[in-house]
This record gives C-alpha cells, sequence and structure tokens, in this order.
C-alpha cells in the first residue's frame, strides 16, 4: 500500500488491486475515531463500509493512477479560548 497526503484527506493506493486487502483496510479503517469518511475505487465494486470514488466526482479519464481509498479526516469543532 502506498499512502498520500492530501490535505483533510489521505490517498491509498492498492498495487496489488486485491479485493481481500482492500476490503480489511476499509475495514480496519472504519474503527478509528478520527475517519470522517471512506471511498472506495468503483472498480472494487460495493465494498462493505465505503462510498464509491464516483460519489464525490474522482473517477475521470486522467492518464494518473486513481487511489484505490481515500479516506476523510474528521473535523473537530475548535473551542477558541478553551484552556482546559
Amino acid at each position: 500500500m502506498v499512502v498520500s497526503a492530501n490535505g483533510g484527506s489521505d490517498l491509498l493506493y492498492l498495487p496489488s488491486h486485491d479485493p481481500v486487502t482492500m476490503e480489511k483496510i476499509v475495514a480496519f479503517l472504519a474503527r478509528q475515531d478520527y475517519v470522517g469518511g471512506i471511498f472506495a475505487d468503483d472498480d472494487y465494486g460495493k465494498v462493505p463500509a465505503a462510498l464509491p470514488l464516483s460519489t464525490i466526482r474522482l473517477v475521470g479519464s486522467s492518464r494518473l493512477p486513481r487511489p484505490s481509498i481515500v479516506v476523510a479526516f474528521k473535523l473537530l469543532p475548535r473551542i477558541p479560548n478553551n484552556r482546559s
């Protein structure tokens, strides 16, 4: 797996294109409290706990490799002047 930081999300690339590995990674990510959303490459079909990449319009005709998984992080509210 190759992970690329992308601001408020990470792009994960699975060079093996193994659907079993894909499901294990998505299942792991779905249990993490910092994950806000998980999107899986449409080529894998329906992946439990993930939405298709096409949902966020990341499927197109670019020659660049498409990420296998996109992980969006939760946004936590910042409370100004909170000293606790």
